[in-house]
């Protein structure tokens, strides 16, 4: 219990990529997160990895652990301190990205996946592009608490919540997110601020209450708290239980949302007594979607 605070966690593949009805597709939880507790900081990451990507679970989980252990870094370097100002703590995130491209750039170059004579510095029409965009392109949403102060930042969509207090992020226009990755194919094709970390929230830690991250998955369902489980007779609930809900909070199994999760998502046929009859009851949650939160104990 990092910190004094408690710790959830959870994650499930959408409706739209497991299938619905008899017809099922078997595709990959594209979503993941990362965790790091300690007793001077607590490192929590979502991430999402592209849609269209063939393989892009795999960026999403490389990506957390090179982002976490790069974040770790950040939180321990004394950059964070009480007196750290938001432009600061921005730059500070901006060389952190820098450093996971730096290693995922090793990554790439390791696999020796084609030949780029453009050294990473255009967007050029070759086997390692591809490879970035079926395997690499992921969003993220993060949060750091540390001693002093508490930094909620993205690259991409997402939803965050600070003390009970709710904000989106995106969606992008023709649902074009930022990815890390992109910044491997140089600034031709994108403009400098599009790629880079955006800080959304810097409040002294001892002012922390509840704080949660989430995939833009959840989104789905912020407008369904009165729609009823599937096969349950009870509403889904407000989107505040995911932080307040003592269920949620277990110190032996930090992955308590899980079941939650996959009861909303869970298709259920069931027999209507009055209407005789059978009702299909579908999941509630067609994309892929991941929540971290965090409460003071």
């Amino acid at each position: 219990m990092a910190l004094g605070f408690q710790i959830s966690a959870g994650t499930i593949p959408g409706r739209s990529h497991i299938g619905y009805g008899n017809l099922l597709k078997g595709s990959n939880n594209q979503d993941s997160f990362e965790l790091q507790r300690y007793e001077d900081c607590i490192i929590a990451l979502v991430l999402d990895g592209c849609g269209s990507g063939r393989h892009s679970e795999i960026g999403a989980k490389i990506g957390g652990v090179l982002l976490s252990r790069a974040m770790l870094e950040l939180a321990r370097s004394g950059a964070l301190s009480m007196v750290a100002t938001k432009d600061s703590i921005s730059e500070q995130l901006e060389q952190t990205k820098k450093r996971c491209l730096k290693q995922l750039r090793k990554i790439i170059s390791s696999m020796e996946v084609g030949i780029c004579r453009h050294d990473f510095n255009e967007f050029c029409n070759c086997d390692f592009k591809n490879f970035i965009q079926d395997y690499l392109l992921f969003t993220t949403v993060g949060v750091i608490v540390t001693l002093h102060k508490t930094v909620v930042f993205s690259l991409g969509d997402g939803i965050y919540a600070v003390n009970g207090e709710l904000r989106e992020i995106g969606p992008y226009p023709g649902n074009a997110p930022p990815y890390l990755a992109y910044s491997l194919f140089g600034n031709s094709r994108f403009e400098d601020d599009f790629l880079k970390i955006k800080l959304h929230k810097v409040i002294p830690t001892e002012d922390l209450e509840t704080v949660m991250i989430a995939t833009d998955g959840l989104r789905d369902l912020l407008d369904k708290e009165r729609r009823a489980i599937p096969g349950k007779n009870r509403p889904v609930g407000h989107i505040s239980q995911i932080w307040n809900d003592d269920n949620f909070f277990t110190e032996e199994n930090p992955d308590s949302l899980t079941p939650w999760l996959r009861q909303l998502n869970s298709e259920v046929t069931r027999f209507n007594s009055l209407e005789m009859q059978l009702e299909r009851h579908q999941g509630l949650l067609p994309d892929d979607t991941t929540v971290i939160a965090l409460r003071r104990r």
